[in-house]
């Protein structure tokens, strides 16, 4: 089997060149199979490739049909000697429906005429496909090389197989590229990522994202609500700064009421803020917390879409008269000590252990913390 790796390395090294960029990336960043029918219609790869938009299939048909037909590889007839076509004078039947691919119907017929040949296909592809751990580069780069190589590869494994078959069906380009496709999809959904991709697409999404703003209604519950990627068990110590505190994946906010719902103003922003001011607001306070995948949901808004370290801004008023409101300012800095910018209402000293500041004047104090 060594010279027919050598076979198919040649001849996916002359594919892999044909196949366009962006649809190659598309494949290329496949990491999950897709829903299968409990009573499956059609073949793994027939499936496979309904995982794939119709018009990226078509346009790889196009950039393949023609490369293929030319193509010169045989697979050696021990490979596919346990293949028995349908005896002669057997029939099937099939149906088909309007809007299905070009390659739709000549892969059934090979697959009818020749059971087991594509399920052989995917096999080889699994065993023949090269080591991509160590590729390298920005987000589509990766991309489109992993789809690159392991289209080409299934194209010159399926062009072999069904060569070696030597029946006028199985030599059909269409179904050979439809079938490469879908073996290609089964495959990569089921192939790990190489090493460097997840940083290069943190890096991908950090230079794509622009900021974000909304506002929303957030739901309070003890006295508190939450910005966080997913529940967890720790508990919020808001004693440094009366009014927020770092939890796994977010951060909790101290509320006046004990359970309602209290409007949130947010930004997310890609650098600090200028300096608060303290016109509006009766406390101010800045900590620091730690995203695992970024992306937190909050209202019908998100935080930015990577994990690492931010900051964010809470300003608050209204908690001692029970018609509060807040603004979040969010933004990616490394981990510092929690700032209390502005602290002047009953809830804040009382939370951080000060005694209850005085009213005078109908007017409330404003220190900068």
């Amino acid at each position: 089997m060594g010279d027919f790796e050598e076979l198919i390395t040649a001849a996916a090294t002359r594919i892999a060149p044909l196949i366009p960029a962006a649809p190659a990336a598309e494949l290329g960043r496949r990491t999950a199979p897709g829903r299968r029918d409990e009573r499956p219609g059609g073949s793994v790869v027939q499936q496979a490739l309904r995982d794939i938009p119709q018009l990226t299939a078509e346009r790889l048909l196009g950039a393949l049909e023609l490369a293929v037909a030319r193509l010169d590889v045989v697979a050696p007839q021990e490979l596919v000697a346990g293949l028995r076509p349908v005896p002669a004078g057997h029939t099937f039947s099939y149906l088909t429906s309007g809007g299905e691919s070009a390659m739709h119907v000549p892969m059934i017929l090979v697959e009818g005429m020749h059971p087991g040949a594509s399920d052989l296909v995917v096999d080889q592809v699994r065993a023949l496909l090269p080591d991509l751990s160590g590729l390298d580069g920005d987000e589509a780069a990766i991309a489109t090389r992993r789809g690159a190589v392991h289209l080409s590869t299934a194209v010159a494994v399926s062009r072999a197989v069904f060569t070696a078959l030597g029946s006028t069906t199985a030599a059909d380009p269409a179904a050979v590229v439809g079938i490469a496709l879908g073996a290609a999809s089964e495959v990569l959904a089921e192939s790990p990522l190489p090493h460097a991709y997840e940083q290069a697409l943190l890096d991908k999404r950090r230079a794509e994202y622009r900021g974000s703003s909304w506002s929303t209604v957030a739901q309070v519950f003890d006295h508190e609500f939450l910005l966080v990627e997913e529940l967890g068990l720790s508990t919020p110590d808001f004693t440094a700064t009366g009014l927020a505190a770092p939890v796994d994946t977010g951060f909790a906010v101290r509320t006046g009421i004990a359970q309602g719902e209290v409007p949130v103003s947010v930004a997310v922003l890609l650098e600090e803020p200028p300096e608060p001011l303290p016109e509006g607001w009766d406390e101010i306070a800045e900590i620091s917390y730690t995203a695992a995948r970024g992306g937190a949901r909050f209202g019908h808004g998100s935080t930015a879409p990577w994990g690492g370290p931010f900051r964010v801004r809470v300003s608050a008023t209204g908690r001692d008269e029970g018609d509060e409101r807040y603004e979040l300012l969010i933004w990616p800095a490394p981990i510092a000590d929690p700032v209390l910018r502005l602290k002047t209402d009953r809830v804040g000293h009382l939370v951080r252990g000060e005694p209850a500041p005085r009213r005078s004047s109908g007017r409330r104090p404003r220190t900068a913390g």
